[in-house]
Formats: C-alpha cells, sequence, structure tokens
C-alpha cells in the first residue's frame, strides 16, 4: 500500500494492536515449548534413522519460529518506542494527531500466524504417525 492510500489511526489503535500481538506471541512462545517436549517424547521412543532425519527437520523449524517471534517482539517494541517518543515531544497533539495504519506490521504478523500453523499442523501429523 502506498502511503498516500494507507488508512491512518491513532496511536491508541497503534498501541492495542502491539499489546495484541505480543499476547499471541507470547502464547506462541509457551506453546513451542510444548511442542519441542512432545517432539523429544517421540524422537526418545523411535530411535531410528528416518526418525533422527524428521526430528532434526522440525527443530529447525522450532528455532525458526522462535527466532521470528523474538524479531517481531523487537519490532513492537522499536514501533511503540518511536510512538513513546512522540508523545513525549507533544503530548497534547499527540492524542489527536493520526499516524499511518502499520500494514507492513501487520501483513509480517498474519503471514507469520499462518506459517506457524501450517509448521504446527505438519509437527502434529508428524507426532501422531510416530506415536
Amino acid at each position: 500500500m502506498s502511503d498516500s492510500k494507507e488508512k491512518k489511526v491513532h496511536a491508541s489503535d497503534l498501541h492495542f494492536e502491539h499489546v495484541l500481538w505480543k499476547n499471541q506471541l507470547s502464547f506462541y512462545k509457551d506453546e513451542l515449548k510444548l511442542l519441542q517436549k512432545r517432539l523429544e517424547e517421540v524422537s526418545a521412543k523411535n530411535t531410528s534413522p528416518e526418525m533422527k532425519v524428521k526430528q532434526g527437520h522440525f527443530q529447525d523449524q522450532i528455532v525458526i519460529q522462535q527466532n521470528e517471534i523474538h524479531e517481531l517482539n523487537h519490532l513492537f517494541e522499536s514501533h511503540e518506542s518511536g510512538l513513546a517518543s512522540l508523545a513525549q515531544e507533544n503530548p497534547v497533539a499527540f492524542d489527536h494527531k493520526l499516524f499511518h495504519d502499520h500494514s507492513s506490521i501487520h501483513e509480517r504478523m498474519e503471514r507469520f500466524v499462518k506459517l506457524y500453523s501450517e509448521f504446527k499442523t505438519e509437527l502434529m501429523r508428524f507426532v501422531s504417525v510416530w506415536i
């Protein structure tokens, strides 16, 4: 979306969305720990070479998901910090000012959720076959 056509929103709306996303990422982070434990349980019961290859694949995917969660959290914190700086510079006008919607961040979060869901489905199918 070009900046001239991008939706404008209040800072409070941006902040609200950041809070929602951070809570969502916190859930995914905790869920990854559970999925990691489940993968370890299944791998401990099945020591075939094929299992080890698949386990390595899913372990790599878990690390990728964890890294993306970390990067998204950092992105949200940076955006929040920028908004906070603007608020400190001019607190009265800040409440009335409209900002460009953070569509690129929104798209990245949507993409993460989609890919995470696909990863989780793939892992759960794998676990159900090997259990």
